[in-house]
C-alpha cells in the first residue's frame, strides 16, 4: 500500500477556525486572521460541541496505490463525501495476479488463498481467450460501421473480453486510485475502518492518510483524528444471528426473477409533480397547464424548476454482482443499506454469471469451475479458523450483492441517462432498463424523459453531423444508432 498526499488546503487549520469565527462577526474572518490561541481552543471547543461543519471547508487529495477493490467497496466509497478516479478493470488488462493478502492464522491459510488466486487469475485468462471468437466477430461488424482498422478492432475485441472475464477476478485485488476527501471525513474513517468489511487494511490505509497530513501540518492532524478512537477488532467471527444461505433464498424469492424490482414510490399520481412547478414559479390553478407541458418546462434545463422532481421518489431492491455495485455505488445521491459481505457470504457458489460467458459453453465451465474452487476456498478458510472479514477477500467480482437503494428522481434520472448507454457495464445497464420499465407502468411521462444521452440530445435536436450523430461519446460511440429505436433497441453486447 502506497499513500502520498497529492494536493491540499493552504493551512488547514486556520481555514477550520477563521470560517467558524465568520458566523458570529458581520465580516468575513480571514485564515491570516486566527490567532494561534484561537486555533488551540476553539478547535477543541468546536469538536466538543458538535460543530463540525468548519472542518469540511479543508479539503485533501490522496494517490493511493495497491489497495484492495473490497476495501474502495466497503470503505472509500461506502458514504457520499468523496470524489475518487479510480483505475478501471473493465479497460484495463490484469496481466499479473496483484492482490491484498489478509494477515491470516497461519502459513497453511496464507497459501490456500494465493493458490486460488493464481487459479483465479488462469480463470481469467482462460475465459479471455475463450471469448475471443465471439468478441472479436461483434467488434468486427461494429468496426465497419465505425469505419474502424483492424488493429483497434482487435484490441476492442480484446477488452471487452477481459471486461467480462474480470468477473472471477477476487475482490482482494489491487487497484488504484485518486481520492478526495475533506478533514471531517477523514476523521471519521478512523471509526469506520473498525466496522467496515475490511477493518485491518482499513486501518493500515487510515493511518498512512494521517501521517501523510501530519508531514505538512501536525496540527491540523492532531486535532482531527484525536476526534475519533479507534475502537479494537471485534472479536466474534461468526455473528449467530447470519444465515446467508437463508437471507439470500428470501431475499430472492421478493424479486420476481429481476435484479433490480420496484418496491415503492411517490407520489401515486404524477401531476403532483405539476403541483410543486407550480409552487416553484407561482403559478396560479386558473392557469393550469397540462402536465406534458409542464414536464417540458421542468426538463428545458429549467434548473430551478428541477427541485419539483426531488419530491418524486422511488425505492428497489436489488441482487447485482459486487463489480456492478461498485459502479452503482458512484452514483452517491442514491442511497443504499448496501451488506456486510462477512455477515451475507453463502456457504455455496452464489455469483452472477455475465452475458458472454453465459451463452459460450466453454467459458461458462470454466467460470463455474473457478467459482467453486473460490467458495470451497473460502469456506475452508472459515473452518481453519481464520476470520469471514480476511476469508472473503477470495470472493470474485461476480459475487452477489443484495440491497435495497432510494433515491429522487433527478438522481435515478442521472443513474439511467449513463447507464442506459450501451457503453454502460451489462449488467448494470440489463439492472437499469429493468428499472426503467417498471418506473414507465407508474410515471410513464416520467420515464419518457429518461434515457441515455444520444436520445435526450436526438429529442433536443442536436443530430451531429459526424457518423456517431448526436452520441456525445465520439470515437467511442457504440456503434448502434439507439437514438431511434430507444427504449425499444437490443443490445448483443
Amino acid at each position: 500500500m502506497r499513500v502520498r498526499l497529492v494536493a491540499w488546503t493552504h493551512d488547514p487549520l486556520s481555514l477550520a477556525i477563521a470560517s467558524a469565527r465568520s458566523c458570529y462577526s458581520t465580516k468575513i474572518v480571514f485564515p491570516e486572521d486566527v490567532t494561534e490561541d484561537q486555533k488551540r481552543r476553539l478547535s477543541r471547543e468546536l469538536l466538543a460541541s458538535g460543530h463540525l461543519t468548519p472542518f469540511q471547508h479543508p479539503t485533501f487529495v490522496f494517490a493511493l496505490q495497491n489497495v484492495s477493490r473490497h476495501l474502495v467497496w466497503s470503505l472509500l466509497h461506502s458514504h457520499p463525501f468523496y470524489n475518487s478516479e479510480q483505475s478501471s478493470q473493465r479497460y484495463n488488462i490484469l496481466r499479473t495476479p496483484d492482490v491484498y493478502i489478509p494477515p491470516f492464522r497461519t502459513e497453511k491459510s496464507r497459501k490456500r488463498f494465493v493458490d486460488a488466486v493464481d487459479a483465479s487469475w488462469r480463470a481469467y485468462g482462460d475465459i479471455m481467450k475463450l471469448l475471443y471468437p465471439s468478441t472479436l466477430e461483434r467488434a468486427s461488424s461494429i468496426g465497419k460501421i465505425k469505419r474502424l482498422e483492424q488493429k483497434p478492432i482487435q484490441r476492442e475485441a480484446e477488452r471487452k473480453g477481459a471486461e467480462t472475464a474480470r468477473y472471477v477476478l477476487p475482490v482482494a485485488a489491487l487497484t488504484q486510485l485518486y481520492h478526495t476527501v475533506n478533514g471531517i471525513t477523514l476523521s471519521r474513517y478512523v471509526r469506520w475502518a473498525d466496522r467496515c468489511d475490511t477493518p485491518f487494511e482499513a486501518r493500515l490505509l487510515v493511518q498512512a492518510m494521517r501521517l501523510a497530513i501530519e508531514e505538512f501540518d501536525p496540527e491540523f492532524a492532531d486535532v482531527i483524528f484525536q476526534r475519533e478512537k479507534s475502537a479494537s477488532r471485534p472479536g466474534s467471527r461468526n455473528m449467530r444471528d447470519s444465515d446467508g444461505d437463508k437471507f439470500a433464498r428470501q431475499f430472492d424469492a421478493k424479486l420476481d426473477g429481476k435484479a433490480s424490482k420496484l418496491t415503492a414510490y411517490t407520489p401515486k399520481d404524477e401531476s403532483e409533480v405539476e403541483e410543486w412547478f407550480r409552487e416553484i414559479n407561482g403559478i396560479p390553478i386558473s392557469k393550469e397547464e397540462d402536465m406534458d407541458g409542464h414536464l417540458e418546462r421542468v426538463m428545458g434545463y429549467e434548473y430551478p424548476s428541477f427541485r419539483s422532481l426531488l419530491h418524486v421518489n422511488y425505492t428497489f431492491r436489488k441482487c447485482i454482482s459486487h463489480s456492478a455495485d461498485s459502479q452503482e455505488q458512484r452514483h452517491r445521491e442514491i442511497d443504499a443499506s448496501r451488506p456486510l459481505l462477512y455477515r451475507t457470504h453463502t456457504s455455496k457458489p452464489d455469483a452472477v454469471v455475465p452475458f458472454d460467458i453465459s451463452s459460450t459453453p466453454e467459458a461458462r465451465k470454466a467460470f463455474d469451475e473457478i467459482m467453486k474452487t473460490l467458495w470451497e476456498t473460502k469456506e475452508t478458510l472459515i473452518d481453519a479458523g481464520e476470520d469471514p472479514r480476511d476469508a472473503c477477500y477470495i470472493l470474485p467480482n461476480a459475487t452477489k450483492v443484495r440491497y435495497t437503494e432510494s433515491g429522487n428522481y433527478l438522481a435515478m434520472r442521472t443513474k439511467w441517462r449513463l447507464r442506459t448507454c450501451f457503453l454502460a457495464q451489462r449488467e448494470i445497464y440489463d439492472a437499469s432498463m429493468q428499472e426503467l420499465e417498471q418506473v414507465r407502468k407508474v410515471h410513464p411521462r416520467l420515464a419518457g424523459h429518461a434515457a441515455p444521452n444520444c436520445v435526450l440530445n436526438f429529442r433536443n435536436g442536436i443530430s451531429g453531423d459526424r457518423i456517431e450523430g448526436p452520441c456525445p461519446e465520439g470515437p467511442r460511440w457504440c456503434g448502434v444508432k439507439v437514438w431511434l429505436k430507444f427504449p425499444k433497441v437490443k443490445r448483443i453486447f
